[in-house]
């Protein structure tokens, strides 16, 4: 209450576009105990696991998820907000940073993380149930977050 009354400070609001790939990392970070992927860290794509996502608790977080990122832009309507993505960040770390330092009223600077994404994998690799998953989700607003339309096609995401 006390932040949706104080309509004078400045709201960023972090959001994930694609709610699969968020679901990924969490379950690949519970299963790796490794939250966060630093410069040194391996890339070999061996070295990690596959998941196996249950379509019903995705159907379910995703629709929390949306519901969350709604009333977060209900509840700040009357501010200036910015919203920013986790992907704009990561593929365009530069070009979002200095969006964000200039929304901020700040001086812009050339920013640095020693963070990497953690998976890099195309979901179908990563997700052992993918074929599954996509066919449970193929007729809702979810079908959006899978790489390609055809889950038995052998086309990676771009």
């Amino acid at each position: 209450d006390y932040l949706r009354s104080r309509t004078d400070i400045k709201v960023i609001q972090l959001v994930r576009e694609n709610l699969l790939r968020q679901k990924l990392s969490a379950k690949m970070a519970q299963a790796t105990d490794k939250w966060g992927k630093t410069e040194d860290a391996s890339s070999n794509p061996d070295d990690k696991p596959q998941v196996r996502l249950d379509p019903e608790t995705c159907r379910r977080d995703f629709a929390a998820r949306e519901r969350m990122r709604r009333e977060g832009e209900e509840d700040f309507e009357r501010h200036d907000l910015l919203p920013v993505s986790y992907e704009q960040l990561t593929d365009t770390p530069d070009e979002t940073l200095k969006r964000v330092q200039r929304f901020l009223s700040l001086q812009v600077e050339s920013l640095q993380t020693g963070k990497k994404k953690q998976e890099t994998r195309s979901l179908r690799e990563a997700i052992a149930n993918y074929s599954e998953l996509y066919d449970e989700l193929a007729d809702t607003p979810w079908a959006r977050f899978f790489d390609n339309t055809d889950p038995n096609s052998e086309v990676d995401e771009a």
